[in-house]
């Protein structure tokens, strides 16, 4: 495990965590507008596919965003199945009425720690 700071990730984007607790808090019905397979909300036994059997939590799943860092990548593009399998789906979002703010949260707390991410790994 690998404990970060300093690590200049702003609080706000940090606080992303909230937006997605009052997301996961809302009721099935409202979080089941943006289920998904592969990218979206997942429920509790809810991503039966051939890469891995259903698990006993719910998540939501997001790939790249079309601004990635790594956009054009072919590991992530293709032309590959896997890649298609794993990547090949549009990220499926809540409604703005439904999550507040989630969207917004989530992406600019995913672009935050792919450039950590990216940053880690030049330093290695």
């Amino acid at each position: 495990f690998l404990h970060l700071s300093d690590h200049g990730i702003a609080s706000e984007v940090l606080g992303a965590l909230s937006v997605a607790r009052a997301f996961f808090e809302s009721d099935e019905d409202t979080k089941s507008k943006a289920a998904h397979a592969r990218k979206g909300f997942i429920p509790v036994d809810g991503c039966v596919n051939a890469v891995r059997p259903p698990h006993l939590h719910e998540k939501f799943s997001c790939g790249r965003l079309a601004d990635s860092l790594v956009a054009g990548d072919p590991y992530y593009s293709g032309p590959s199945d896997e890649a298609a399998l794993y990547f090949g789906d549009a990220n499926q979002w809540p409604d703005e009425a439904d999550a507040p703010g989630f969207r917004a949260a989530y992406e600019a707390a995913y672009r935050a720690f792919e450039g950590l991410c990216l940053d880690l790994h030049a330093a290695v």
